[in-house]
This record gives C-alpha cells, structure tokens and sequence, in this order.
C-alpha cells in the first residue's frame, strides 16, 4: 500500500501505521533525526533504514521546509541533507542553519551531506557551507549505520536525540 508523501514537515518512526499508540509511547527515547529529502523513494528507503537503527524521523520534503523546522524549535540533533532539492537546496539551508545558530546561540547540530555526487569540488563545498560530513548515495544500511555511529553511539541528552555531554 502507498502512502502519499507528507505535504509538510512530519515525524515519522515506522511505515507500519497500525503501531502508532505504541511509537507514541516509544519516540521520546528514540535519538531523533531530521531528514530533508525531495525523493519519495530516497525518502522512504531512509526511513526504512533508519527505523532499522532505532531513529526517530522528522521529514522535510525540501530545504525550505528543513530550515523552517530548525526556525521553528525542532530539536532534532542531527540533520540528514540532501543537496539538490527544488525551492531551497541543502547549501542554502545549512547556511542558514549555520546562521541561525549562531544568532541565536544554540547548540551546532550535526548536518550530514546526501549525495551522489562526488566531485572533489562538491565535498569541498559542503564542508564549506558548514556540514560535518558527507555521506555517498546509494545509501546502505551498514554505511547509514557507519556514519551515524559516533553520534547515536554519544547517547541521549535529552528526548531530542541530541548527544549529552562526553
């Protein structure tokens, strides 16, 4: 059964819309991470993997939306970006990420690069524009995995999925 995409940014922890009373109960200790994706289908295999990890999903269909989220509270400790997204793409929104946690003083979020490019100008850039890795499309659950380790494996803080102190 297809679900339509969320028109906005949503939470989201399974594809199995029968266990939503048990997810409620559940989701505050989940590590919560903030995924910005355009695809459906990137969407949803991220989803997929990252339930297989035990995350809780915020989705943003854009980097507009992303940033939106970020502006308006969420707490969402890491940030998985796509890069080439319609209205906003994922330069401009960790710029303005970047901005806004500055201004306002909050803790820097881990923002990680999704792409399929590999250009040694494209990882340069993203680094530039303030993210913290990159991490290649396709997407594997074992490099998923991989590149959140050292940020899943902090622990929690607090419910937001944000790593407490070391």
């Amino acid at each position: 059964m297809n679900s339509p995409a969320p028109s906005s940014t949503e939470i989201r922890t399974s594809n199995n819309l029968g266990k939503h009373q048990e997810q409620a109960q559940t989701a505050k200790n989940l590590p919560r991470v903030l995924l910005v994706e355009d695809n459906e289908v990137h969407q949803r295999l991220m989803l997929f993997m990252l339930e297989k990890l035990g995350v809780q999903v915020v989705l943003a269909q854009n980097g507009q939306q992303g940033f939106e989220a970020v502006l308006g509270g969420e707490p969402a400790g890491l940030i998985l970006m796509d890069l080439h997204m319609p209205r906003f793409d994922g330069y401009g929104a960790t710029e303005k990420i970047r901005e806004v946690e500055r201004k306002q003083g909050q803790t820097r979020r881990t923002i990680i690069a999704v792409t399929a490019y590999t250009h040694p100008e494209e990882l340069q850039r993203c680094l530039a524009v303030g993210m913290d890795a990159v991490l290649l499309k396709p997407v594997s659950l074992e490099k998923l995995k991989a590149v959140l380790a050292p940020w899943l494996s902090k622990g929690s803080g607090d419910d937001t999925g944000r790593p407490g102190p070391p």
